[in-house]
């Protein structure tokens, strides 16, 4: 089974963009897999920050549901908190 978090609007660096994510389902209950994501647009580049608990996945997951989830609030606040746009 599979459940789309509701996108929403958000800062990311000072630009307007979406917060999205889903989460895998188990049949018995529980998430087997859960994403978050940002992302944005500066006219110029596409900034895409995301994080998951995944447990196919080798980089980029954490390994718990609730270490993402105690990450959450703090990876909000760095993403807003973001320099954008980038100059070269």
């Amino acid at each position: 089974m599979f459940a789309t978090a509701t996108p929403q609007v958000v800062s990311v660096g000072g630009l307007t963009g979406i917060r999205y994510g889903f989460s895998g389902l188990e049949k018995a209950g529980g998430v087997h897999e859960q994403r978050i994501g940002y992302v944005t647009f500066d006219g110029r580049i596409l900034y895409v920050i995301t994080t998951a608990v995944d447990p196919a996945s080798t980089t980029g997951s954490f390994g718990k549901l609730e270490n993402l989830q105690r990450f959450e609030p703090l990876l909000k606040e760095v993403v807003s908190r973001l320099q954008l746009p980038i100059r070269k």
